[in-house]
């Protein structure tokens, strides 16, 4: 991902590497919620029977926490990439 060669972008280049991957639990989430279903998790803490409750994380979120890269990193990393455009087409101007 990244044209800057002292520019490093380990979790977009991590990300990247797993586009397919990503692309393919995506079509999955989108499907099971058209379906009308929920991704629910076990509170066992909620009385003697405990309860299901929706997962809170947006399908992003979940994608990034399955295949283990950093969104938040991630968007460091394009304000960076982003930074070093502007600061070239300066240069160039």
């Amino acid at each position: 991902m990244s044209e800057h060669p002292t520019l490093q972008t380990p979790e977009h280049d991590k990300r990247e590497a797993f586009a397919d991957r990503e692309q393919e639990i995506r079509s999955f989430l989108e499907w099971i919620g058209r379906r009308g279903f929920d991704l629910c998790e076990f509170d066992e803490m909620a009385g003697l029977q405990g309860r299901f409750d929706t997962i809170k994380l947006g399908t992003e979120e979940l994608i990034a926490e399955y295949l283990g890269f950093d969104l938040q990193e991630i968007e460091r990393e394009r304000r960076m990439i982003l930074h070093l455009a502007r600061q070239s087409n300066e240069v160039k101007a």
